[in-house]
This record gives C-alpha cells, sequence and structure tokens, in this order.
C-alpha cells in the first residue's frame, strides 16, 4: 500500500479528496520465466497508445508513466525494468528494493519448503508452524516479518 488521495468515487473529486491507501491501479503481472522482451514491448505499447485509451475508463490513469511507483511490494520483472531504465526512471533506490524483493521471496520459498517437509496433525497445527517458521527466517535474514501470529 501507498498513501493516495482519492477523488474519484462516491462524493468525492479533486476538490473534495479522501486521504487514504491505495495500490498501484491497474496492475500488469507475469512469471519471472515470461520473455523479457515480451514484458518491455508490452509496457512501450501500453505506454505509446496511453493517449488512446487514458479516458476510456476511470481508472485508466494509471497507466500514466507520472503515476507509478517503482518500489513497490512485488518485485519487477527484468524486462519492466529494461522499460523503465529506458525512460529514466529506474533509480538505484528501486534497484535496491527489487532485489530486497527477490531475497524475501527465496527466503519464503525455503520457509514454506520446510514447513511442507515437515508432518503436521491438522490444518490448525500446519497454520501455526507456518505462522512461526515465516517470521523467524524472515527475521533471520534481517527483514520484517509484519506480523508473527494471525
Amino acid at each position: 500500500m501507498i498513501p493516495a488521495m482519492g477523488t474519484e468515487g462516491a462524493d468525492l473529486s479533486p476538490e473534495k479528496p479522501a486521504e487514504s491507501a491505495s495500490y498501484p491501479y491497474p496492475v500488469l503481472m507475469t512469471n519471472a520465466s515470461t520473455d523479457a522482451s515480451l514484458v518491455n514491448k508490452m509496457l512501450n505499447a501500453m505506454d505509446e497508445t496511453f493517449d488512446e485509451y487514458k479516458d476510456a475508463a476511470p481508472g485508466n490513469v494509471g497507466w500514466a508513466m507520472d503515476r507509478q511507483s517503482l518500489s513497490w511490494v512485488v518485485p519487477y520483472h527484468e524486462g519492466a525494468i529494461e522499460f523503465f531504465k529506458s525512460k529514466g526512471m529506474w533509480t538505484d533506490e528501486d534497484q535496491k528494493n527489487n532485489d530486497m524483493l527477490i531475497k524475501r521471496q527465496e527466503v519464503l520459498a525455503k520457509a514454506w519448503q520446510d514447513v511442507k517437509s515437515r508432518k503436521h496433525a491438522n490444518a490448525a497445527e500446519f497454520e501455526q508452524d507456518w505462522m512461526k517458521t515465516r517470521a523467524g527466517a524472515l527475521t533471520a535474514a534481517g527483514m520484517d516479518a509484519g506480523t508473527s501470529n494471525w
């Protein structure tokens, strides 16, 4: 989530916004295995044709390049990074955040495999093991676990 001022919706406008939290919208997602050239070309197409579709739906303003939040909570694909670099938008801080997010995924994937490898009597026991293992793995890696219980 990122801080946002809502200006579209019931009783909202640019003159009467509501302070809130949001996430980048719309969002394109893909797997890391997707060809980098395809991802790059998709972003180029979205950028180059923006004026043709920006007014087609209220949320389309989110595709504008000046509205992109590049240090987010999901890592960017190498093809997307290449695109944002070509636009002069990708910073060292964005790369540092992206590298941390990829490392976080690796830590969580290993923790998940560890939990799956153990026997659990029931779903509740599995859930408790996952909560504890997840928080422990993130903490050991020097990362914020956010919570250790839900």
